[in-house]
């Protein structure tokens, strides 16, 4: 997650950049460039994953929500 947020910051592997509508928080995907995880659950693929998804609340310029592999 570390890594991912310095890349975001840096602008290194960015693909987006958004503001959730609902509540505020600035949501990035970074393209990790090598794998991160699995898709799991019941229905998950096991496809490997490569991005990862950050979520920073409103208002704050590093209070991370969550953070997770995904597509």
């Amino acid at each position: 997650i570390d890594e991912a947020w310095d890349m975001a910051q840096n602008g290194k592997g960015l693909i987006s950049e958004t503001i959730n509508s609902s509540d505020g928080n600035i949501e990035y995907i970074v393209e990790m460039g090598r794998k991160v995880g699995y898709e799991g659950g019941k229905k998950g693929s096991k496809e490997s994953l490569t991005k990862v998804k950050i979520v920073i609340e409103k208002g704050s310029k590093s209070d991370v929500v969550t953070a997770f592999p995904t597509k």
